[in-house]
């Protein structure tokens, strides 16, 4: 928006909205200083760098505000309000689904031959969503969410609000998501704005941008690429790096008497991976946990080794086998000593809720089943789920990534590949597997039978285990990776 706009009007407008609070007492408290001919284009600054700092530091409330100028009052939404697209709950959902979808999607039958339909994806999705939910309830004036009006704001309102969104939200998601059930962003950010609620801290900004986070994440679950660029977003600013792997480093369940499990952690590029080492059975479980920040607050994602097998089908997780949630780090002396899981979604009945750091010393000293182990002859207690966690070698042209099919170990430790997968880079848009750089993760799964190559940014996985399988994904396996574009039908290269 940069600086044409009118500060004056804008900071009245975000006023009026009651945006930022509840009633004119705490206007006047926190911004009357600023809210004065001259200075309103420094609240505008502050009010914007209140979002950043408590919210997402991508959102910007000057092109937020003109989003709505250009939409909202006055304009397109609020001219057309009694349209059926915004008053047809099934139309509303179905625009919105639409609008995050990729290009060429076909548009929904319930908004085919709509006269206005082109207005309406032109507007903001978070705008339209707020401005639909209409408080019948408790106005007799039917006032919208966004209502430019003076006064104090119906406290009571929110929670109308507040289970509406629940419920509209929650209908937005694609029928197929990463994970069964309700998506744990809804679970997170409703906790987080339902304890608002109960304290009585809540404003209209939260809400707004309750909704801004869960439908950027409904676009991430609707587009490969957004799934590519939020990863790596995961990877190059808020994975979580901590001192708690090594030599010597061990941890423990401290409810768990007598000690039957240790547990140690590894790591491989973002990810780390938990071992449960079972001292009484010699057997280990290695969960596959991503650390990170969001929104000022540390979260964590858990997989359960057998739920690989949904992720290469392409199907959601089952919700016993995964947990995502908040995780908080205790500190001695620099060193985390003490980490506890929060989970927020999901649930793995196996994984403790708190690890405590423990010396090899003391658990020499504490148990004799630890003493007497030897750990290179624990097994896998989930042998068939076992897969290569290696990134796999890859080459990528400009029309083509070459995959490591088969390989061998050198002496030296090194990997000589014998043979290559050729994936076209560009023939199917829906795997935007364009997107995929030499560093990306890259895996070569064989489970139960079959074989899958799958691409850890864009969740995509695909099929590779029969001459079929390959011929219809256009993949040839050859043994020196070649560009020639003649083949043989059966996948490899003439």
């Amino acid at each position: 928006m940069g600086k044409d706009f009118d500060a004056e009007h804008l900071c009245d407008v975000i006023k009026n909205l009651r945006l930022f609070t509840n009633t004119d007492k705490e206007w006047k408290a926190k911004y009357g200083s600023l809210y004065k001919p001259g200075q309103k284009e420094k609240l505008l600054d502050v009010l914007n760098a209140q979002c950043k700092k408590e919210y997402d530091d991508e959102f910007d409330l000057y092109e937020f505000m003109e989003e709505y100028r250009v939409s909202c009052k006055n304009e397109f939404i609020d001219k057309h309000r009694r349209d059926p697209i915004l008053t047809n709950e099934v139309n509303l959902l179905a625009l919105l689904r639409y609008q995050f979808m990729s290009k060429g999607t076909p548009i929904p039958k319930e908004l085919a031959g709509k006269k206005n339909l082109k207005g309406f994806l032109d507007c903001e999705a978070v705008l339209l969503l707020l401005w639909s939910i209409v408080d019948h309830e408790r106005h007799i004036k039917a006032l919208p969410f966004f209502d430019e009006r003076p006064g104090d704001v119906d406290m009571q309102s929110y929670r109308f609000f507040i289970n509406k969104l629940r419920r509209l939200l929650t209908k937005i998601y694609p029928d197929k998501t990463l994970l069964r059930n309700t998506p744990p962003i809804i679970v997170m950010e409703f906790r987080k704005i339902n304890i608002k609620y109960h304290r009585g801290t809540i404003i209209k900004m939260d809400l707004v941008m309750l909704v801004y986070n869960v439908l950027s994440n409904v676009i991430i679950n609707c587009n490969r690429d957004e799934l590519y660029y939020a990863t790596k977003e995961i990877i190059s600013k808020n994975a979580l790096s901590l001192d708690i792997r090594g030599d010597g480093v061990w941890w423990i369940d401290p409810e768990c008497v007598p000690l039957d499990h240790v547990f140690m952690f590894t790591k491989s590029g973002i990810e780390y991976f938990l071992f449960r080492l079972d001292l009484k059975t010699h057997k280990y479980i290695s969960y596959p946990i991503v650390m990170y920040s969001q929104n000022g607050y540390k979260c964590a994602n858990v997989i359960d080794p057998k739920n690989i097998v949904n992720s290469v089908k392409n199907e959601p997780l089952d919700e016993d086998m995964f947990m995502t949630g908040y995780t908080e780090v205790q500190y001695d002396d620099g060193l985390p000593v003490e980490i506890e899981f929060e989970p927020v979604a999901g649930g793995i009945k196996k994984l403790p809720r708190k690890l405590e750091r423990i010396s090899e010393e003391h658990l020499y000293e504490i148990s004799h089943d630890f003493a007497v182990c030897y750990f290179d002859q624990f097994e896998n207690a989930y042998p068939e789920y076992d897969y290569d966690s290696r990134n796999m070698e890859r080459l990528i042209s400009a029309d083509y990534i070459f995959v490591e099919k088969d390989s061998e170990e050198m002496d030296n430790g090194s990997r000589n590949v014998t043979s290559w997968f050729r994936i076209p880079r560009h023939d199917n848009p829906a795997w935007d597997i364009d997107q995929i750089q030499v560093d990306d993760q890259i895996y070569h799964i064989q489970l139960f039978g079959e074989e899958y190559l799958f691409f850890d940014p864009l969740n995509l996985s695909l099929k590779v285990t029969t001459a079929e399988d390959l011929a219809s994904q256009h993949i040839v396996v050859m043994s020196v990776p070649s560009l020639a574009p003649d083949i043989d039908a059966d996948g490899a290269s003439s």
